[in-house]
């Protein structure tokens, strides 16, 4: 695992997104080279992988709840 992708996962679902939505304001801004440009959509997918494994657990969570509610 990537210090990188460690450091996504510690980090809230909000503050993930909030990150992403800093690259993409980067990204849209026609100011960044291209090698620029590749590292912030590499790091960007880094972030959209640890936002799905977050809504991922919260989903396990919320079905756990439903189930034990249920029987």
């Amino acid at each position: 695992m990537t210090a990188e992708k460690k450091e996504n996962e510690s980090l809230t679902f909000e503050e993930n997104i909030a990150k992403l939505n800093e690259i993409v304001k980067l990204m849209e801004s026609d100011q960044l080279t291209l090698n620029e440009l590749t590292s912030n959509y590499i790091q960007a997918l880094g972030l959209i992988d640890s936002l799905h494994e977050q809504i991922d657990q919260a989903k396990q969570q919320i079905e756990a709840v439903q189930q034990k509610r249920s029987q």
